[in-house]
C-alpha cells in the first residue's frame, strides 16, 4: 500500500513537472479592455459616473471611453510565443522581436537585447506612482561631468521591459493613463485656477502603484502651500492574448 502512495506521488509530480515545461506556448490576440477612470481626492476615492465621463471628454488623448482603447500606437497586437522558460518571439502588425523574459510571481518581464542608459541606477530609476519597473542591470560607464563644483557624473545600463500579467490561460498587456493635479492656495502661482502645475501621461505600460496616494494626496506632511496634491486620475487598460 506504501508503494502504491509512492508511485501515486511520484506520478503526479511527473505530470506537473511535464505541463511546467510544456513549450512552445502560444498566445494569440483576443481583445483589448477598457478599464474604468478613476479619480482620487485628499477625501479618498470619488465614485461620480458623470464625474468619469466628463474627465474622457475633456481628457480625450489621455482617457479612453469603451471600445476607443483598441487605437493605441502599439506593435504588440497579434502573437506571443513563449519558446521556452526563458525566450520570447512577439508578432505584430509588422514586426517580429525577441525577447528575453524573466517572470516574478505573476509578472513577466519582456526584456529588451539592447542597453539603455540612464542617470539613475535601478532603484532609483523606479517611478513611485507605477509598479514595475526594468529588473536587470549591465554595466556602468562615464557621463561627463556636471556641477559646481565639477563632478563626474555616470550613466547607469539596463533592459528596457514590456511587462505583462501572466493570468494562465490569457496575457494580459497593462497600460495606465495618469493625471495629477498639484495645487496651492496661493493664487499668485495660479496656471490653472488654483492648480499650478498639471502632469498627465497616456498609455504608459504598468500599472498604477496605490501606495502612491498615501505619499502624496493623503499625507499630510506634504500638504503644505507649495506641494499639495489635490487630485489623481488614472485609468488602466489591457490588451488580452488567448492561450493556444
Amino acid at each position: 500500500m506504501k508503494n502504491l502512495k509512492l508511485l501515486f506521488l511520484f506520478c503526479i509530480l511527473i505530470a506537473c513537472e511535464k505541463e511546467t515545461n510544456n513549450y512552445p506556448k502560444v498566445y494569440i490576440f483576443d481583445s483589448y479592455e477598457t478599464g474604468e477612470v478613476r479619480i482620487f481626492t485628499n477625501t479618498g476615492e470619488i465614485n461620480n459616473e458623470q464625474l468619469s465621463i466628463n474627465f474622457i471628454s475633456k481628457w480625450s488623448d489621455y482617457f479612453y471611453k469603451e471600445d476607443s482603447f483598441k487605437f493605441i500606437d502599439f506593435d504588440f497586437n497579434g502573437k506571443i510565443t513563449l519558446t521556452s522558460g526563458i525566450q520570447s518571439t512577439v508578432e505584430g502588425f509588422d514586426t517580429t522581436v525577441n525577447y528575453s523574459i524573466k517572470q516574478v510571481d505573476h509578472v513577466i518581464y519582456f526584456e529588451s537585447s539592447d542597453t539603455a542608459y540612464s542617470r539613475f541606477d535601478l532603484i532609483n530609476m523606479k517611478d513611485p506612482r507605477f509598479l514595475y519597473s526594468p529588473i536587470t542591470h549591465t554595466d556602468v560607464k562615464a557621463g561627463g561631468v556636471a556641477g559646481f563644483p565639477p563632478m563626474p557624473t555616470y550613466l547607469y545600463g539596463y533592459l528596457p521591459c514590456i511587462y505583462a500579467l501572466d493570468k494562465g490561460q490569457v496575457i494580459k498587456i497593462p497600460f495606465i493613463s495618469f493625471l495629477e493635479k498639484n495645487c496651492t492656495a496661493d493664487t499668485s502661482w495660479s496656471i490653472f485656477g488654483n492648480c499650478y502645475n498639471t502632469s498627465a501621461v497616456s498609455n504608459i505600460n504598468n500599472l498604477f502603484n496605490e501606495s502612491y496616494l498615501s505619499r502624496s494626496i493623503y499625507n499630510e506632511q506634504l500638504n503644505s502651500l507649495y506641494q499639495r496634491r489635490d487630485t489623481v486620475v488614472i485609468q488602466e487598460n489591457y490588451i488580452v492574448f488567448r492561450k493556444l
